[in-house]
């Protein structure tokens, strides 16, 4: 009975196993909703978290990538979770490809000389980051490759992107739109928006 109960499971996986590579092919990102979301400062100067995840709890730490603009360099902030919730944001949403709902969480910025910050919230401690020559680089997946991170604008608003290497080389790796609700000069190319 155990051989056949084996013989049946396995027949089932390799079966399966080619949708679930298929899938898995096609869309990254939610492999990376674990571990990222956009970090954004408020109206009323609240910093907030938005991401997939609806399980963080106060005091878990999150590292911000500050994406930087052409010629600015990227910087490293170390933060904690306050708690869920962050109130109301106005025009300004975040839209995180992988189609899962989304938490926003409050922020506490642990550098004394940051007032406010923009970018890629790295969630937890597992996850090692560094800056080198005004770039940021984390191995999010672990597999001894670096991930380089972006941004850039479209008509209203900023994308932001990860990339297996560096940026707008391979596929991005993780999406997200954040909507300012006012027009702003674009500089994304269709890669970077999501759409190659």
């Amino acid at each position: 009975m155990k051989y056949r109960l084996t013989l049946a499971t396995l027949a089932t996986l390799a079966i399966a196993a080619p949708s679930i590579a298929a899938t898995a092919g096609k869309s990254p990102a939610p492999r990376y909703a674990s571990l990222v979301g956009v970090v954004f400062t408020q109206k009323d100067g609240m910093q907030c978290l938005e991401t997939q995840r609806a399980d963080l709890l106060k005091g878990m730490p999150v590292m911000i990538v500050t994406p930087g603009g052409p010629g600015e360099p990227q910087s490293l902030i170390k933060a904690e979770v306050l708690g869920p919730s962050c109130g109301d944001n106005g025009a300004q949403t975040v839209s995180i490809d992988g189609g899962q709902p989304q938490t926003r969480y409050a922020l506490k910025l642990l550098q004394n000389d940051q007032a406010a910050a923009f970018g890629f919230g790295i969630i937890g401690k597992h996850v090692a980051l560094k800056e080198k020559n005004g770039t940021a680089q984390a191995d999010l997946d672990h597999n001894g490759k670096p991930e380089h991170f972006s941004q850039c604008t479209s008509k209203e608003g900023i994308h932001l992107n990860i990339w297996p290497g560096l940026p707008l080389r391979g596929k991005s790796l993780w999406h997200a739109y954040y909507h300012l609700g006012f027009d702003v000069e674009p500089s994304c190319t269709d890669k970077e928006t999501g759409h190659p």
